[in-house]
């Protein structure tokens, strides 16, 4: 299996009408549900149950987030984003009791977020991993369109690092969104040691 930093697999998926195209070694490749489910089967009996899966309609993408992805520019802005929408439409989120319900429902609405979907079932992964999308390439001056094959991802998150919607792990990195980037930039370079309370006046 195709690994990311030791935490997700990679299962490619095939579109409607395309072919095989190349991948790394370690993706097995399927064309139909009953060898998904066979593969899916297989990987939980040698390797456990996975936490939740993740189809993309282009095996080459990332399983970033949206705002974090190439060629996003929002992520800079994240805060300023966040606080207008709330400021315009504050109708709409008075049922959200933390800033990860906001979140959530932002990017319900098409906003990208710091939050990655994700399902507890494989088929619906599958489901969103075979749908037709084609690359366009330039070449000769030419641009033409070349299907590409999809990808479910499988995330096994250990015990320990698993947490709830309501713990304060959660709750923090919800809450980054609110910051300015200047302040995330200070949160990242704190080092082990060092006088916090200078980060949290210049925050305030």
């Amino acid at each position: 299996m195709a690994r990311d930093r030791g935490m997700p697999e990679a299962f490619a998926a095939h579109g409607s009408g395309t072919r095989p195209r190349p991948r790394g070694p370690s993706i097995p490749a399927v064309a139909s549900v009953a060898q998904f489910v066979e593969t899916i089967m297989k990987t939980m009996i040698d390797s456990g149950d996975p936490t939740a899966f993740r189809g993309q309609k282009n095996y080459e993408w990332s399983g970033l987030a949206p705002i974090f992805r190439p060629g996003e520019k929002l992520v800079s802005h994240e805060h300023q984003i966040v606080r207008e929408l709330i400021s315009v439409h504050p109708q709409e989120f008075q049922q959200d009791a933390t800033m990860f319900d906001r979140l959530v429902r932002m990017q319900h609405y098409g906003l990208p977020t710091r939050l990655l979907d994700v399902t507890l079932n494989p088929l619906v992964a599958l489901f969103f991993a075979a749908q037709d999308f084609s690359k366009e390439v330039e070449k000769g001056g030419k641009t033409t369109k070349t299907p590409m094959d999809g990808k479910v991802i499988l995330y096994r998150v250990p015990e320990d690092r698993s947490k709830y919607y309501d713990s304060d792990t959660v709750s923090c990195l919800a809450n980054l969104a609110n910051l300015h980037s200047r302040h995330k930039w200070a949160i990242q370079h704190i080092g082990v040691g060092e006088d916090v309370e200078v980060f949290t006046a210049e925050t305030r």
